[in-house]
């Protein structure tokens, strides 16, 4: 069940912030936000489905819990390099490489 942490931004059980009732994921606006410099009305744009209150509540969000988001947002990036460097097959790159350099 997920719990209301302020107006528009629900907190499911696994800790995970949403824009209510959007399923957007509050961290996905605020990594944009952050990676391309987007203020809410570009974010606006890219997200039609959300209104410029919801963003707002979500940057409002961040801003009020940056140390927390931050350190999510360094994790998740964390773990995306560890699963990439899980992913990563030297075998396969090799043969790959081999097959484009022989054409």
């Amino acid at each position: 069940m997920a719990a209301t942490a302020r107006p528009f931004i629900d907190v499911d059980d696994a800790g995970c912030l949403t824009i209510h009732a959007k399923g957007s994921k509050l961290l996905h606006l605020v990594r944009e936000h952050l990676t391309f410099d987007w203020d809410a009305e570009q974010l606006r744009r890219q997200h039609p489905h959300l209104s410029l209150v919801e963003i707002h509540a979500a940057l409002g969000y961040y801003y009020e819990h940056r140390d927390e988001c931050d350190a999510t947002l360094e994790r998740d990036e964390e773990r995306i390099e560890q699963l990439k460097h899980q992913l990563v097959n030297p075998t396969l790159q090799d043969l790959l490489r081999a097959a484009r350099d022989s054409r």
